[in-house]
């Protein structure tokens, strides 16, 4: 439009900048007024809230919505500890140590110079 104003640009066509530029400026006026519509429909403390997106509504109920389930999985564990009836850790049973883990033990304390009696055995902890 400048172009045409000073006289550079020989046809009275836009470009397809300009196009895309007035297409980009009409959806955000179309779009800010109805946020404004809506935004006068409602009433309450809601009225200055922003008007998000689909998506962004998406995000935010998916967050509202792990962040209620674990507020109920709080709200049971403390139910169930003030009642008593929490439940303790599962126990968990050692496991032997390995025979590699084992050999390494025997040879450094005979290393060491303990040898084990005739008859007896050794007893390592782990």
């Amino acid at each position: 439009l400048v172009n045409k104003r000073r006289g550079l640009q020989k046809s009275n066509k836009p470009t397809k900048m300009e196009i895309d530029d007035e297409v980009n400026r009409q959806k955000q006026k179309s779009n800010n007024a109805k946020a404004a519509v809506r935004n006068k429909a409602k009433k309450g403390k809601d009225a200055n809230k922003p008007v998000l997106t689909k998506e962004q509504q998406k995000r935010a109920q998916e967050t509202e919505r792990k962040a209620n389930q674990l507020m109920k999985i709080a709200q049971e564990a403390v139910e169930k500890a003030a009642n008593g009836k929490a439940q303790p850790a599962p126990k968990t049973t050692a496991r032997p140590p390995s025979k590699k883990a084992v050999k390494a033990a025997v040879d450094a304390m005979n290393l060491a110079g303990y040898h084990a009696p005739d008859g007896m055995r050794m007893v390592v902890k782990f």
